[in-house]
């Protein structure tokens, strides 16, 4: 019985033993963990900062782009107001002219029709044709607006669709045709 007693305290002592080395392992992975806790934990915390100030730069860029684009808008549409108003202008001008050159037409007509016929013989010397050639004036096209506006109306919506304008002679070829209607003085 004394050898079994002494048997059993071995095991107990045995046991005991491997039981703190048990305890010391356990211990050990215990503080391995806890170190792999934190560290995952610190680097979580790290990528979620990291998003965070992501989040806010891209914000922050945003804004500031949707200003800048903003800004463009308000210059674009100034713009596009300054050249409407340009266009427009420049129509009312046209119309304008247009208008006179209709009244000295009838003016230049009445006077025609009032006055003794010039001798052909004459304009021949001068160098004007003397053939009776009618010409048309330019063709008159109905406006959105249910008024008459000639072929050479424009506006903003159909810039692109305007024939282009006849070449203006020089102010020396004007200056020698009024001299030679005038009589050479």
């Amino acid at each position: 019985m004394e050898s079994e007693c002494s048997e059993l305290r071995l095991e107990l002592a045995s046991c005991r033993s491997s039981l703190k080395l048990c305890r010391k392992k356990l211990r050990e992975e215990r503080a391995k963990l806890r170190k792999v806790v934190v560290a995952v934990a610190e680097r979580l915390e790290w990528s979620n900062q990291e998003i965070h100030k992501l989040e806010e730069e891209k914000q922050c860029q945003l804004l500031s782009l949707s200003g800048q684009l903003l800004n463009l808008q308000g210059s674009l549409m100034r713009e596009k107001d300054r050249v409407l108003a340009i266009v427009h202008e420049k129509d009312r001008i046209i119309e304008t002219q247009r208008k006179e050159i209709e009244h000295y037409k009838r003016e230049a007509s009445r006077a025609a029709h009032h006055a003794d016929p010039p001798d052909k013989s004459n304009l021949r010397h001068r160098g004007y044709a003397t053939t009776n050639a009618y010409n048309p004036p330019p063709p008159v096209i109905p406006s959105s607006a249910g008024g008459m506006t000639s072929h050479f109306s424009r506006s903003a919506d159909n810039l692109d669709r305007c024939p282009a304008k006849p070449p203006v002679p020089s102010r020396d070829a004007v200056n020698r045709k009024l001299q030679l209607a005038g009589g050479g003085g």
